[in-house]
């Protein structure tokens, strides 16, 4: 893989600190990224110092009159925090970690383009203005180093593990008794992106592992963090059409889960708002930057902001009671008002909450509030107020017993079966189907149970029906029966409402 660029010329770091900031001259203009310095050596971590390669490669053998005081540029990277005075942000994010020093960015910071709805949202609260442009301009790399997909036609490895330079020993790779080929993310930036481009799908801890892979056309799936904050993850996710993904808790989940869906992105709007402003004027007249606004954010604004500055503290402890309690009473609302905005909160204020932290019987509203389809959302607080129900619709006598038709209506749906069991109330006696393997999201099971033939005419039994889950819980019911074959899920309405689709920035 050849040298990235020859107009890039590096500058030593300021300071050596969690906050420092390096800058990288591409054709003379300053680059932002982060690279302290930490025993005696730059942490040269490969995601961040893509930034300054990505613009070399996209600005080229271009040459001009830049001034040494020429508005800096920040890029790919978490940088934000790092933004000197009259600075430009082009896909550039926020760090989960330094939320609270969003009050220090500098007031004159243009921003063309920010790597997702996150980040947008939350410098909107601070009075600056962004456009809805999203985007890390890593996802431009097959466009920019056209060079790793033709490493990618001829793949060396099924599977890489790429954890973040915080994450190296925190993070277990193992898969079983087997550990997967690890990759230092802190080696030199073209073996890093060479390994990765060779590789069938990516498992990572590290945001630009992940992002890489996906520029490629490489299946990658994110692993949570051992040290960093969700925020970054969640907002490229986000900026990229996959606002509920889920990010697996280890690497043999990941395995599990596979790749995320492909990046949703407009290459073209990202492209057209790159800065080649900043290579045309000597003395940078022709960039003028903004003046930053009052603090804009209402009071359900700052709980958000509030709420992402501890996601994973005791913010998140809240956040997850106050959204068991608004699924509660959503699910005991028999009218179901409200759907539209659950589904928003979700998004926004709710994306730490883990599904698997809640009630069983709420996992399946909260799956439906998932989709933003309004309808199903309400299927599902429908199923859980009503509960489960079990109908008998055939019971035809055999030499050894009994086969009895059953069609169960589950309230939870998520979580898997243990075990069916038929109680016949009067002798005391149970029948059991062991570990019955229900397709997820499915509402109802029809099965048959066969009864010893000591219950006799089990339709003048009184029998219980019980449901027991993987995860210990159960749900009972006293049996019912019918002459016909039931038909428990409900038919479609005839004017079902339509699919809610909740823009990101939709106003509350």
């Amino acid at each position: 893989m050849p040298e990235m660029n020859d107009q890039i010329t590096h500058q030593n770091n300021v300071g050596a600190g969690e906050g420092s900031r390096a800058i990288t001259r591409v054709a003379g203009v300053p680059v932002v990224h982060w690279n302290p310095v930490r025993s005696g050596a730059p942490v040269a971590n490969f995601g961040d110092v893509l930034g300054p390669a990505i613009v070399a490669r996209l600005v080229g053998s271009v040459t001009g009159d830049v001034a040494s005081d020429a508005p800096a540029l920040l890029s790919v990277g978490s940088i934000l925090h790092l933004a000197p005075e009259r600075s430009v942000v082009w896909g550039s994010g926020l760090n989960g970690k330094m939320l609270a020093a969003t009050k220090d960015i500098p007031d004159e910071v243009a921003f063309r383009a920010v790597r997702g709805p996150l980040t947008r949202r939350f410098l909107s609260g601070h009075g600056f203005d962004v456009p809805e442009v999203y985007g890390d301009p890593v996802l431009l790399l097959a466009d920019v180093m056209p060079e790793l997909l033709r490493v990618g036609r001829a793949p060396v490895r099924d599977v890489l593990f790429v954890p973040n330079f915080n994450d190296k020993g925190d993070v277990s790779s193992a898969v079983g008794e087997h550990e997967l080929e690890t990759l230092d993310p802190q080696g030199q930036v073209d073996s890093v992106l060479l390994q990765i481009a060779s590789s069938r799908f990516v498992v990572s801890t590290s945001l630009h592992a992940v992002i890489v892979a996906e520029a490629l056309g490489i299946p990658a799936r994110f692993v949570r963090s051992a040290q960093e904050h969700p925020f970054k993850y969640r907002d490229y996710l986000a900026g990229t059409g996959r606002p509920f993904e889920p990010i697996a808790e280890t690497v043999e989940e990941a395995l599990v889960l596979g790749g995320q869906p492909a990046p949703e992105f407009d290459a073209d709007a990202l492209l057209d708002t790159f800065p080649w402003e900043l290579w045309s004027s000597g003395d940078g007249a022709a960039w003028e930057a903004p003046q930053r606004g009052s603090m804009s954010a209402d009071e359900g604004e700052k709980a958000w902001l509030a709420a992402m500055e501890d996601p994973r503290g005791e913010a998140l402890g809240r956040a997850r009671t106050e959204y068991e309690s608004r699924l509660r009473a959503f699910t005991d609302d028999a009218a179901h008002a409200g759907a539209a905005d659950l589904a928003v909160d979700r998004r926004w204020y709710y994306a730490e909450v883990a599904a698997t932290s809640l009630p069983t019987d709420l996992r399946s509203v909260d799956a439906a509030v998932r989709t933003s389809d309004v309808a199903r959302i309400a299927e599902a607080a429908r199923r859980v107020s009503d509960g489960l129900r079990a109908v008998a619709y055939a019971a035809v006598p055999r030499p050894r017993g009994t086969v009895l038709s059953l069609a169960l209506l589950l309230a939870d749906t998520q979580t898997p079966i243990a075990e069916v069991r038929v109680t016949n109330e009067e002798l005391g006696e149970q029948v059991s189907v062991p570990r019955y393997v229900l397709p997820s999201g499915t509402t109802q099971l029809d099965l048959d149970v066969v009864l010893p033939s000591t219950w006799g005419a089990v339709e003048a039994t009184r029998c219980v029906v019980s449901v027991e889950y993987d995860d210990g819980t159960a749900r009972t019911t006293e049996l019912a029966w019918s002459d016909g074959l039931p038909r428990l899920v409900p038919e479609p309405a005839a004017a079902r409402p339509s699919t809610f689709v909740g823009a990101l920035e939709q106003e509350r």
